[in-house]
């Protein structure tokens, strides 16, 4: 059923995740070379120093990389198992196959020559994959195929080769290949055999500092043992910061380093550092020294910034893996974007934010909402998304269905039927699943059948999505031909009088409200003194239960139908409100409603007879259409979040317990959706690596700075439904002194400003403070109760912050993008909602 997120062209991706880099060795290479074993008009395998092993094609791109750091008998000895003789083993997908019997001959006799120049019968072997692909300049394939380190023995290397070549066809791998632009099937895979270095310490090396793209510096990590400590994340390596041209150490870290990866009898096992060690640097001087001359050569022979993987042993540096640095931006080249449809290249593509593994992959579904919502209402165009060194790039693309009458007439048929559709079906329907999703037992599941729970509801988060664009943005637009009739009518009303035509209808944002002030109502004294020990309280069960009367009863509503799992938040609450005296928000919805009806009359008053016609069709659909636009925040966006999240959050716990995660179940958004599931359903693949991998590259990119456009057309948009929502796409020109916004909710308020970039520090606001925020959500309506005015970096004027400001009477100013930069705590501030103007006094 799954319809993974990878298998439609709305979800693709420009850049990939790099995942796991796993570090081997081996000792020192023979001064001879070894002739290539020819089997069946087959070349079967190619020597490492063996001019042939530098074709990407035939030895992957691992090989051939190290090929050509083969020079100075720094690399160990090896031979790869060529693509050849891969694509003779298509059929050998799993681990319990064998090789083919004249593949084992040669492999057989490659391994009886590389023991013979080591001296022993059996060398320890590393086994990799070296796919054609890999450790390129565009894809790394890190962590994608199989790594298995200290092997022994003939019947030990044919296992693992068998492995190897079986974890490419496993689905994550397939699906990599397919992302990268490659079919899943199109595997082209090599297999690398090299002497195995029981490592004193492991180093990576990158030419280009990863995090800030500074060419002019040298970045190395390093940990005592085997690589495995760098690439796992469980543990925190020595960093060095060297200048390149000088060779000189600019800054050093060492880190308390008390366990490490060594070699077993066979295979890698985790041992004490000894204590002399813990706390002494990994490198000397001289052997930071030794590899960056190293690193500095290799980037001159590779002609790109290198990611090298190398390791001391006795003294001795082997260079193990070296690789471009796939993710550094320079020159603006990390943005560029090979359009899958050269027309997407003039569409105008505006920057979202970084998303991780987790949020890319299942945000497939949600597209495809979007997708089906835009084709129901014959809109002109459809959502695409893009995805450029993780960063989300999402453009409109020209979609039509039949001639200009048909999308207007579907248009209007669906703005009608959408009030219809949430009574009788939609708003029922997400009240079955939230009681389905409450009775569930999340903890008493299994892995499989949480799995299950999860597949089986994203068909309904894609219903999700649907309903969201309708409220969103159907019901948005229903009340944008209202407002963009009416200031065609009257040129010169201010930007927020047209919203008084709807405002004065009650909404879940106001029934909080209410709630909260009848919970203020009914706090007895009894009620009060246990709802502050239980805040202070660390007990996790039983601090509630001492609650009385009725204030038990509407706090167990209040609980019941918002936030079930938050009440220390609704605790807080209560507490303010009893503090503050705040009225009843039902009073100001009933003044609200008069004086709509007020206003409304007064705008017929002035319309001719086919004017007034027009105005009530389209004043009677917004009205229907405008409290969705508020309510749908909490059935739909909440809901699915809710309900579906702590599936993710309890495969998290487990993920910690079975090593998969190292701390915190959040660590899960590092994962992809297909492989969180499969997981769930007894797939196991090296997770764990690509956990810490991905962690590093999302911190990475954290510090890059993103055009805010792509594509041919870098002016922002002014389309209408996005500038009602979204607010301005650039600051608004303002004289010094003032910030301008979108005027959202009249009236002109002065007071101190309370800056808050999360609900935390919100719910600091005191009574007649102003609330300077990024944005809102509603979990910060019950403050605007609290607060004076509202004033947001984002939103336009149906934003969640815009409407609830006008259910309250507060004036408010969204849209600014600048606000919570010019405007500190404390200051003294207007707003004039009226105008979008905040001055600062």
């Amino acid at each position: 059923m799954c319809g993974f997120w990878w298998a439609d062209p709305a979800a693709r991706c420009a850049l990939r995740w790099n995942q796991r880099r796993t570090v081997g060795g081996g000792f020192k290479p023979p001064p001879t070379r070894v002739r290539n074993v020819w089997n069946n008009m087959a070349l079967n395998v190619i020597w490492l120093d063996d001019p042939a092993s530098g074709k990407r094609k035939l030895v992957g791109g691992k090989a051939a990389n190290l090929n050509q750091l083969h020079s100075g008998g720094q690399v160990p000895l090896g031979f790869c198992i060529t693509t050849d003789a891969t694509a003779r083993m298509v059929p050998v997908r799993s681990s319990e196959a064998s090789l083919p019997p004249d593949l084992y001959a040669d492999i057989e006799a490659a391994y009886a020559e590389l023991g013979a120049r080591c001296g022993t019968p059996e060398p320890a072997v590393a086994i990799r994959s070296s796919a054609a692909a890999e450790d390129g300049a565009v894809n790394s394939f890190a962590g994608q195929y199989q790594t298995l380190l200290n092997v022994v023995g003939m019947d030990a290397v044919a296992a693992a080769i068998v492995e190897c070549v079986a974890a490419a066809y496993r689905p994550h791998a397939a699906a990599y290949r397919k992302r990268s632009g490659a079919g899943a099937d199109e595997v082209n895979l090599a297999i690398l055999v090299q002497e195995f270095v029981a490592a004193d310490s492991s180093v990576v090396a990158f030419t280009a500092n990863p995090v800030t793209n500074d060419t002019s510096e040298i970045v190395i990590n390093a940990y005592w043992g085997l690589g495995e400590g760098l690439v796992d994340g469980s543990s925190v390596p020595d960093t060095y910061t060297v200048d390149k041209r000088e060779l000189r150490i600019k800054t050093r870290s060492v880190a308390k380093k008390e366990q490490m990866c060594a070699a077993g009898s066979t295979g890698v096992i985790e041992i004490d550092v000894p204590a002399d060690n813990q706390s002494r640097s990994t490198l000397t001087d001289e052997q930071v020294g030794e590899i960056c001359s190293s690193a500095v050569n290799l980037e001159a022979r590779m002609g790109w910034p290198v990611d090298l993987e190398c390791a001391f042993k006795d003294g001795k540096l082997y260079l193990l893996q070296c690789r471009p640095v796939t993710t550094l931006a320079q020159d603006g080249r990390a943005w560029s974007v090979q359009w899958d449809d050269p027309k997407d290249a003039v569409l105008t593509w505006r920057r979202g934010s970084l998303e991780t593994p987790l949020d890319q992959s299942f945000e497939w579904y949600w597209m495809q909402g979007w997708a089906k919502a835009r084709r129901e209402t014959g809109s002109g165009t459809l959502p695409m998304r893009i995805y450029v060194n993780g960063y989300a790039y999402e453009a409109e693309k020209p979609f039509r269905i039949g001639n200009r009458k048909a999308q207007e007439d579907a248009r209007k048929k669906t703005e009608r039927e959408i009030p219809e559709l949430w009574r009788n079906e939609w708003l029922p329907g997400l009240k079955q699943k939230r009681a389905y999703f409450r009775s569930l037992n999340l903890s008493a599941l299994s892995n499989d059948e949480l799995a299950s729970v999860l597949v089986e509801a994203l068909p309904w988060y894609c219903e999700c999505a649907k309903m969201h664009a309708h409220l969103g943005g159907t019901a948005v637009e229903a009340v944008g031909h209202l407002v963009e009739w009416y200031r065609k009518r009257f040129p010169d009303a201010a930007e927020s009088e047209p919203y008084r035509l709807v405002q004065g209808q009650s909404n879940l944002s106001v029934e909080k409200g209410h709630l909260l002030w009848q919970l203020q109502q009914h706090l007895i004294p009894a009620n009060e003194e246990l709802l502050r020990a239980a805040l202070q309280s660390r007990k996790k069960q039983g601090r509630w239960d001492g609650l009385e009367g009725s204030f038990k009863e509407v706090f167990d509503q209040y609980l019941e139908t918002y936030w079930k799992d938050t009440p220390e938040f609704l605790a807080s609450l209560v507490l303010k409100y009893a503090e503050q005296g705040v009225e009843d928000p039902h009073v100001k919805l009933r003044q609200l409603a008069a004086e709509r009806e007020q206003f409304t009359a007064h705008v017929r008053s002035l319309l001719k007879k086919k004017e007034r016609e027009v105005f009530e069709e389209l004043l009677q659909v917004a009205l229907a259409n405008y409290p969705l636009t508020e309510d749908h925040n909490y059935w739909v966006d909440g809901i699915a979040a809710h309900y579906i999240f702590p599936l993710f959050d309890e495969l998290g716990r487990r993920m910690i317990k079975g090593g998969i995660l190292k701390k915190k179940r959040s660590e899960i958004k590092y994962l992809e959706l297909n492989e969180i599931i499969l997981w769930g359903f007894g797939v196991r693949q090296p997770l764990r690596a690509r956990v810490v991998e991905r962690q590093r590259e999302f911190d990475q990119r954290l510090k890059l700075s993103p055009p805010e456009f792509l594509g041919a057309c870098e002016e922002p948009t002014t389309e209408e439904e996005d500038y009602l929502f979204w607010g301005p796409s650039t600051p608004l020109e303002a004289p010094k002194g003032e910030v301008r916004g979108v005027g959202a909710s009249p009236g002109i308020v002065r007071g101190r400003a309370r800056v808050a970039v999360n609900l935390d520090k919100a719910l600091q606001l005191q009574p007649g403070e102003i609330l300077v925020c990024g944005t809102t959500d509603p979990h910060w309506t019950p403050l605007f109760a609290v607060g004076a005015g509202l004033v947001s970096d984002r939103g336009g004027a149906l934003c969640h912050g815009a409407v609830v400001a006008r259910e309250y009477g507060l004036p408010a100013v969204v849209g600014t993008l600048i606000g919570t930069k010019k405007i500190r705590t404390g200051q003294l501030i207007e707003v004039d909602g009226q105008s979008g103007v905040i001055r600062l006094v």
